[in-house]
């Protein structure tokens, strides 16, 4: 059995949770959702009840540290300097 990229989503909303939902349901083969990523603190709680098992983080270099993701999928706006600073 081949063994699972583990990806994180950095920015948690309706496009990133459809994303994250093909993943879970093996519609994309060799990859499984190691955390979520989002400035928000008011999204973990989102992110809690539909993905409980999913660990999700406001600091995105801790998620990068956490060795929970070997590659990121970005869905924030261009404009947050966050991810850039890294």
């Amino acid at each position: 059995m081949m063994r699972k990229l583990k990806l994180g989503i950095a920015g948690f909303h309706e496009q990133s949770n459809s994303y994250i939902s093909l993943i879970k349901d093996g519609m994309i083969e060799g990859v499984e959702v190691g955390a979520v990523y989002d400035p928000d603190p008011y999204k973990r709680k989102q992110v809690k009840s539909l993905y409980p098992e999913i660990p999700f983080y406001t600091d995105y270099v801790e998620m990068l540290e956490s060795g929970e993701v070997e590659a990121v999928v970005s869905y924030l706006p261009q404009y947050n300097n966050q991810i850039n600073q890294y």
